[in-house]
């Protein structure tokens, strides 16, 4: 396994300080966030890739932030455009600019009161079409995420909505453990995602909490991570495992090797 951080979950401010701190723990790479402010200024980009460079780790994984307005699935047709413009833009930018990324994570949207959800997904569906064929031209893959959108809540949902938007194969699952413990289980997902998945977002669930509250660090919750190991080892995954959890409110540099320590001893 490759394990890396996500920037949510950065222990200092300076990003050179926590790129540092996140080697000298023993961290691979780092996830980090494609915001507007970046897109536009393309040598905040070069920095990290700079910072990544001067502190052996890679950025395989950005989150597409930009252009976050607006979700795939919205049924306004310009707004929905605006999105999927974003979104074809940063990927050219930073397949340009940086030399290890690999996946784009991308949240297709939700359901709402106002946006239904037969029609999330047939908007969604047509939107990353058009992403899918960008994403394959500049050689990498859109990894979306199974978040807490009210969209695609059941696993076969998912690998079916997978397949039929990936028609050059760019589009994939990034796969968040934690995530499904509301209305799922881990391992049942990988075991019917499969080779659908890209990337691998690990954080825990403290189910009798049962709200955003209820996320915690890995192997302080309720995830089943001894499911979870045997089923990502019958799939042969050994990729990226990215920790997304925040850093803590005291001694936040102290965060990163305690809970890489558990991630090596629930996957070795």
């Amino acid at each position: 396994m490759q394990y890396g951080m996500s920037e949510v979950g950065f222990p200092h401010e300076d990003l050179d300080r926590s790129f540092e701190c996140l080697a000298a723990a023993g961290y691979h790479g780092v996830e980090i966030k494609v915001t507007e402010d970046r897109l536009e200024d393309p040598t905040q980009l070069d920095r990290l890739q700079d910072l990544a460079r001067e502190h052996d780790l890679t950025i395989p994984i950005v989150i597409a932030n930009a252009g976050q307005g607006g979700p795939l699935g919205h049924p306004d047709e310009d707004i929905r455009g605006d999105r999927v413009e974003t979104a074809t833009d940063l990927i050219a930018e930073v397949s340009r600019t940086l030399d290890d990324v690999e996946t784009i994570l991308v949240v297709p949207g939700g359901v709402s009161e106002e946006i239904p959800y037969d029609t999330a997904y047939e908007n969604a569906r047509r939107s990353l079409e058009t992403i899918d064929d960008v994403a394959a031209d500049h050689g990498v893959n859109i990894g979306i995420e199974n978040v807490w959108n009210r969209f695609l809540l059941s696993p076969l949902e998912f690998a079916s909505f997978i397949d039929d938007v990936s028609q050059r194969g760019a589009v994939g699952a990034y796969f968040d453990v934690g995530n499904v413990m509301q209305y799922g289980y881990p391992q049942q997902w990988i075991d019917i995602l499969g080779e659908r998945i890209e990337k691998i977002h690990v954080k825990d669930f403290q189910a009798d909490i049962g709200n955003i509250r209820g996320f915690t660090y890995p192997t302080q919750g309720d995830v089943p991570w001894d499911a979870v190991r045997d089923s990502l080892h019958e799939l042969s995954y050994d990729g990226w495992i990215t920790v997304e959890v925040s850093p803590y409110p005291t001694n936040p540099h102290e965060m990163p090797a305690h809970v890489l320590d558990n991630l090596k001893d629930v996957f070795s």
